[in-house]
């Protein structure tokens, strides 16, 4: 199949490589040519595990090519993926100009019987929306439009798309089996349902992702309280075949990236808007929006005052595997603590330093033991698998008492007493039994 796929960043450059991987031929397009430049050469714009030898693989098979977008591209493809990262705003809403925009130009350009595939993120409702612009604008019935919402996983993307646990279509039951045959080499039940059961299943799956992480963050905070240690109580969760080794529980200072927020926002805005309140949901928003300031609450136990203590931040991206800071959780720490009037240094094996300072205005390292030098705190935030052979001897020696290591995903709780013994204030969340 000639299939063309518009908006190339995350989205846009996995969706592309991996349809041609499948035996498509693709071409991807986006409006700017600096980034179709960058494409040409070969580099993606945001680094994946795989990204880079599946977009070499295939153009030089020539089932991937690269294209400025344009009206004239539209009239070439049978089926046209959009593929755009839905920009999220500063109140972590969707905004979904640049698709609707997008739509709008495909479907004034559309051949008979075009195919519109949305991967793309949004709020229920917009498939409805589209699809009477599409009516309005052609004043035609040929052009069809479905919903496939994207199932990726920062880090690990090129795997979420090649070997997905299901695949959600949201079609008109004529539509569907041609999407089906797109992704036939595909593990995984495709299974069929409206464009808006499609976009309230992914709100769905976000929003209850975050309220796991909502809820083991409670049971962090009373943990601590009597004594108990939450990483014993999530393995016990964990072991219920009724809950599952790959829930979402395990405690930490909060949720970050902007997803699992925008689609609860999306949630809680809908049913504001129908009269309707949605307890858990707006819990679990408020519980995560208050998550970070435990940071702060533990520092001045541990400190007393925080202006002028020095504090080092490893672990910077939005999670392992990705050299992305945006929505980070470690950037928010940062820049909250600085706030506080604290000195902050930060540390990462992914993230480009130039723009770790250009966010945090805050020193940046690549060594994390260069990082810390002078710093009486010391805080992981991103798992990265580099932190687990950690030194604590030789981290110590680059730090001043009182040697605080704040463990903010309880990555090294099986090095607790390691890090004790050499005479660290190891401190873990929801962790108040460490010592048995």
């Amino acid at each position: 199949m000639r299939i063309g796929v518009v908006g190339l960043w995350h989205l846009g450059e996995v969706v592309s490589s991996c349809l041609a991987e499948l035996g498509h031929t693709v071409t991807a397009y986006d409006p700017d040519p600096a980034v179709i430049e960058k494409f040409r050469r070969g580099e993606p714009v945001l680094a994946e595990p795989d990204i880079r030898e599946l977009m070499a693989k295939n153009k030089k098979a020539g089932r991937l090519s690269y294209e400025i977008f344009s009206p004239d591209a539209v009239k070439l493809h049978d089926i046209f993926f959009i593929t755009f990262d839905t920009p999220i705003k500063k109140d972590d809403s969707p905004d979904t100009g640049i698709i609707e925009k997008t739509v709008e130009e495909i479907a004034k350009n559309a051949r008979p019987g075009l195919l519109i595939i949305v991967m793309s993120q949004l709020p229920v409702g917009t498939m409805q929306t589209l699809k009477e612009k599409i009516r309005k604008i052609c004043r035609r019935d040929d052009i069809k439009i479905c919903h496939v919402p994207e199932n990726l996983q920062l880090g690990r993307a090129v795997e979420s798309f090649m070997k997905p646990a299901r695949i959600i279509i949201g079609a008109e039951p004529k539509d569907a089996e041609l999407v089906k045959k797109i992704f036939e080499k595909l593990p995984g039940e495709k299974i069929i349902m409206s464009p808006a059961s499609a976009e309230m299943a992914k709100h769905a799956l976000n929003s209850f992702l975050a309220t796991s992480l909502s809820f083991i963050y409670n049971i962090a905070d009373i943990c601590e309280a009597v004594g108990a240690d939450v990483v014993a109580v999530s393995l016990a969760l964990k072991s219920d075949p009724r809950i599952g080794a790959a829930a979402y529980l395990d405690a930490s200072l909060g949720f970050s990236g902007g997803t699992l927020m925008r689609d609860m926002r999306v949630l809680e805005a809908k049913a504001k808007q129908h009269k309707m309140a949605v307890p858990v949901i707006s819990g679990a928003i408020n519980t995560n929006t208050k998550r970070l300031t435990r940071a702060v609450t533990i520092l001045k136990k541990n400190l007393r005052s925080l202006r002028g203590k020095k504090v080092t931040i490893i672990g910077l991206t939005y999670k392992p595997g990705t050299p992305t800071l945006r929505a980070s959780l470690a950037i928010l720490l940062m820049n909250l603590l600085r706030a506080q009037g604290m000195i902050v240094s930060g540390s990462d094996p992914a993230a480009s330093c130039g723009e770790v300072r250009k966010v945090t205005q805050s020193r940046c390292e690549k060594d994390p033991y260069r990082a810390a030098s002078g710093s009486a705190v010391v805080i992981m935030i991103t798992s990265w698998p580099e932190y687990a052979s950690l030194d604590p001897r030789r981290l110590k020696r680059a730090m001043k008492p009182p040697f605080l290591f704040l463990d903010a995903r309880n990555f090294l709780a099986s090095r607790a007493k390691e890090f004790k013994n050499l005479g660290f204030r190891y401190q873990g969340i929801g962790r108040g039994s460490i010592d048995i």
